[in-house]
């Protein structure tokens, strides 16, 4: 075997997940997984944590969740997609928030995907996870009748004074 001395080995740069190239043989600080992350709480991002809780209190209580959104509209919304349950035989169900109307169960879709069978489930913007829950269960054991949604809004997204953010945003922390 020869061994003369020769060109020794260099170890090449390697490039990190952030894309910078980053020298060799350095260990380098990852970033915290975005779940763990603090991220500001914004006007459109302040009922995520809302519908999280919502969407944790009806598991708790049995209630299977298939997923949960929270949209930044204009007035703020989120949906809570459920598994069906018998007394609304093989409907898709649902639970829509918004910040003006509380929530409602939807159910049932027509050939465009569009939910056909609404009722109103709180008598406010924005009831307790549990009080939600409790509604739930009630609309499970009885089916609901499918119109019971109101015309009218319990607030408006602008009302500036009537408490609700702070209500809201008291579930972020």
């Amino acid at each position: 075997m020869d061994r003369r001395p020769g060109p020794r080995h260099q170890p090449r740069p390697r490039q990190g997940r952030d894309g910078r190239q980053h020298p060799p043989g350095r260990l380098q600080a990852q970033p915290l997984p975005p779940l763990t992350r603090r991220r500001a709480i914004t006007f459109h991002s302040a009922h995520t944590a809302y519908l999280c809780a919502v969407a944790e209190a009806l598991t708790r209580a049995g209630i299977s969740v298939t997923e949960w959104s929270a949209e930044p509209d204009d007035p703020r919304t989120g949906l809570i997609t459920l598994d069906p349950v018998p007394a609304y035989g093989e409907d898709d169900l649902g639970l829509v928030w918004d910040e003006e109307r509380g929530w409602t169960l939807v159910w049932g879709t027509d050939d465009s995907g569009r939910h056909t069978h609404f009722a109103a489930l709180s008598d406010g913007p924005l009831p307790t996870p549990d009080e939600l829950t409790t509604a739930v269960q009630e609309a499970f054991r009885v089916r609901l009748p499918g119109d019971t949604v109101t015309g009218g809004a319990y607030r408006y997204q602008d009302d500036q004074d009537d408490g609700f953010e702070g209500r809201l945003t008291s579930y972020t922390r």
